[in-house]
């Protein structure tokens, strides 16, 4: 039986003995050669006897490398040292190439020069041969060696010697040719050699680096592990799949390998309830709209809508009876289609004696309620009382409340009576990002253009990780992970792209719609212009909360005083030295048209427009916010009181307050989440408006006044995940709902004709 070193000890005592051997052998070789040369009048011989020499340097760094790789882990060193090894055989390998160069170049150049050899004396020959033998025979020695301790730098020493065989060979070549009168063949088998030992330097190169940075193992590699793990003991499988191949199916095609199991005898006696359990509580997931995820899947990768129907599908499964279930917008990202199975899964929480509260704007959620409560009549201080309560039919019937003039279709949100011709085209070649297959996406310029799909279809992979990210980095912004495509044509057409989400506009309370838009640095200009200011010498900066002066210090501007609670949330009280005024007294006496700076931040954005009309710049922000919808919203109020709807509108407000915007992009996400259909109205005229100032507008939606409002829609699918992926249909809505193969013209045409019969009736 081979032996074989099964401890770093024995790797470090076998690659010392067998350098050390080779420093021995190199060295007497050294010497004899360099006599041998000297005396025979050999060049050649003299040449071979400094190669061996810069061998002790090889076997050298191998014990070196030795010493150093076979370390034990430290807390620094967590894994070992053993890439030091790799670094040694690259060392040597560079020693390889430097030699194979010099042979090479000697060569070249005796053939271009006609240089010839003087015929040596037979010691040369003697010498040559006697390289020749112990330079193989230390190749053979050491390989082995190499082989048996799996070492990388001992097998780059190993044809390190043999490199010098070959060197050799080539000295005795010349030599002998010298002698026969043939002196070209020692310039020949230089080059020869030299090629020989550049093909060994790429080879030792190659395994070191694919060490070094641990590389994925070979096919073969792979099917060997696999045999190897099948055949051991504890690794358990059914049929074609283990535990991990089972969790990484998409919910789909985890229900339909159950459903193909079969299992006799006692295998069935313990398999049926499993199966029975496992079909029970997938199919819960499945009716939460959730059949395109994988069982694997990571929380933090999960949207805030899929978290929430995961928790509900836990709800499902667990056979409660007399439980209060509060959902907040449960069909945020999802399809009409698979909000019909939303619907269904509430009416069977509901059906086993539960009661189910909602809090939704969908119009197909509040048409299968049992009981509508609605709240207004409008937003912010406009709203909070209840205007209705009672049932859909009577909502319709009776009512007059906002809603209910949408639900009947007295209010609508406007429809284009034509569609805007494309300025161009952006296409996206060879899409295979995510469970996208492989598709070519044109996407229209100088449009509104929706991309909507069933939930999983891939539209987020398309607009967000590929469309916006591979355009962001053609500006020089850096991204994470953009998508994989094959190309982009039509990206010199896009000179700016912004993604506008709705992500906070500020991560504290000093943050607020007035210095997110800019309109505070007006309104401060506004007060230090004010003959009580100028008298008193305030610039500007002191009427800002965020820095010293005018600010009051004992809550740094913050108008609240944070009081840590061990073991407890924190809790925050009103300042008492400013009353949350977040300003001092000196600056607070300071006053515009009777009001003094506090007050006027703790205006709402209706109130202010009439405020400051006098000043045309200010007047015209404030319009903006009031024109996206949020004339409610107070100037100071602090960006972490937003919702993620409102900071989507303030950030749309702030690039409406420009001029114009050729050669923009702006994408968006779902921007109709947590909005009412009057505020979708709003917010489609807006969009609208970004593109009549020359933009480009990509959303990713699924509400259907949205999408009947785009000049172009791409329709992705036909299922999610596995099953999406694809263009299912593209082009206006009217040629969207003309297509056969597109579930989001079905809903289209629905919406359409319901909205027609209330209308009617």
């Amino acid at each position: 039986m081979r032996e074989t070193a099964s401890a770093p000890d024995d790797a470090k005592r076998v690659t010392m003995q067998v350098s050390t051997v080779g420093i021995v052998c190199n060295a007497a070789l050294t010497v004899f050669k360099l006599v041998a040369g000297i005396v025979a009048h050999s060049s050649a011989i003299v040449a071979d006897a400094v190669h061996s020499a810069s061998d002790i340097l090889g076997s050298l760094i191998v014990m070196i490398g030795a010493i150093f790789s076979n370390k034990a882990a430290d807390a620094s060193h967590p894994y070992g040292h053993e890439k030091l090894e790799c670094i040694a055989s690259i060392l040597l390998g560079n020693i390889l190439v430097l030699v194979g160069a010099a042979i090479g170049y000697t060569g070249i150049t005796k053939i271009i020069h006609g240089e010839t050899l003087a015929a040596p004396g037979m010691l040369a020959l003697i010498a040559a041969v006697v390289s020749i033998v112990v330079k193989e025979a230390l190749y053979w020695y050491t390989i082995a060696a190499a082989k048996r301790i799996r070492s990388v730098s001992l097998k780059a020493e190993a044809w390190h010697h043999r490199s010098d065989a070959l060197s050799s060979i080539g000295s005795f070549a010349g030599v002998l040719g010298a002698r026969l009168g043939l002196p070209i063949l020692d310039p020949i088998a230089s080059i020869v050699i030299c090629l020989f030992i550049f093909k060994v330097a790429f080879g030792i190169f190659h395994e070191s680096i694919d060490r070094l940075v641990d590389r994925a193992a070979d096919t073969d590699t792979v099917a060997a592990m696999r045999r190897t793990m099948l055949r051991t003991p504890g690794v358990v499988r059914v049929d074609d799949l283990n535990i991990h191949q089972f969790c990484s199916l998409p919910v789909e095609r985890a229900l339909r390998w159950l459903n193909g199991r079969e299992f006799d005898g006692r295998h069935a006696l313990v398999a049926e309830p499993l199966l029975k359990e496992l079909n029970h509580r997938l199919s819960f997931m499945t009716n939460v709209g959730l059949d395109y995820i994988s069982l694997g899947r990571t929380m933090t990768t999960l949207s805030g809508g899929e978290s929430q129907r995961i928790r509900l599908a836990s709800q499902l499964g667990s056979g409660l009876v007399g439980v209060t279930y509060v959902l907040d917008e449960p069909s945020i990202g999802l399809h009409p289609r698979d909000n019909e199975r939303l619907i269904a899964t509430l009416r069977s929480l509901q059906g086993r004696g539960n009661t189910v509260l909602v809090v939704e704007h969908d119009e197909a959620t509040i048409r299968e309620a049992d009981h509508i409560i609605e709240l207004g009549p409008g937003s912010g201080a406009h709203g909070g009382d209840m205007v209705y309560h009672g049932s859909f039919e009577n909502l319709i019937k009776h009512s007059e409340t906002l809603t209910a003039k949408y639900m009947r279709g007295d209010l609508s949100v406007p429809i284009p009576d034509e569609r805007r011709e494309p300025k161009g085209w952006l296409t996206l070649r060879g899409v295979t990002t995510n469970n996208l297959k492989d598709i070519d996406c044109p996407i229209p310029l100088g449009t509104l253009t929706c991309v909507t799909g069933v939930s999983g279809s891939g539209k987020s992979s398309l607009v967000v990780d590929t469309l916006y990210k591979h355009l962001a980095l053609a500006q020089g912004i850096r991204v994470d992970q953009p998508g994989s495509i094959r190309g982009i044509d039509g990206v010199e057409a896009i000179e700016r792209i912004v993604a506008i989400d709705q992500t906070p506009i500020g991560r504290t309370p000093r943050s607020n719609p007035a210095t997110y838009t800019k309109i505070f640095d007006e309104i401060r200009n506004i007060f230090a212009m004010t003959p009580d200011a100028r008298k008193r010498g305030y610039q500007p900066g002191r009427f800002s909360f965020n820095v010293k002066g005018g600010r009051c210090e004992a809550c740094s501007g913050d108008g609240q005083i944070r009081v840590e609670m061990h073991f407890l949330p924190d809790v925050y009280v009103t300042c008492d030295v400013c009353g949350g005024k977040r300003y001092n007294h000196e600056t607070l006496e300071v006053r515009y048209r009777g009001l003094n700076i506090s007050e006027v931040l703790d205006m709402p954005v209706r109130e202010a427009r009439q405020f400051f009309s006098n000043y045309p710049v200010l007047e015209r922000r404030l319009a903006v916010l009031e024109d996206v919808g949020l004339d409610y919203i107070r100037l100071g109020q602090p960006a972490t009181t937003l919702s993620g709807g409102e900071a989507q509108r303030i950030k749309i407000s702030r690039e409406l307050g420009k001029r114009s915007l050729p050669g923009t992009m702006y994408i968006l996400d779902e921007p109709t989440t947590g909005l009412h259909m009057h505020e979708v109205g709003k917010l489609v005229t807006v969009l609208h408006h970004l593109v009549e100032l020359g933009a480009t507008v990509v959303v990713i939606e699924h509400n259907t006044d949205v999408i009947l409002a785009s000049d172009y829609v791409i329709d992705l699918g036909p299922g999610g995940g596995e099953n999406g992926g694809r263009i299912v249909a593209a082009g206006t809505p009217e040629a969207i709902m003309a297509d056969p193969n597109s579930v989001t013209g079905k809903f289209l045409t629905e919406e359409r004709r319901t909205r027609r019969k209330l209308g009617d009736g």
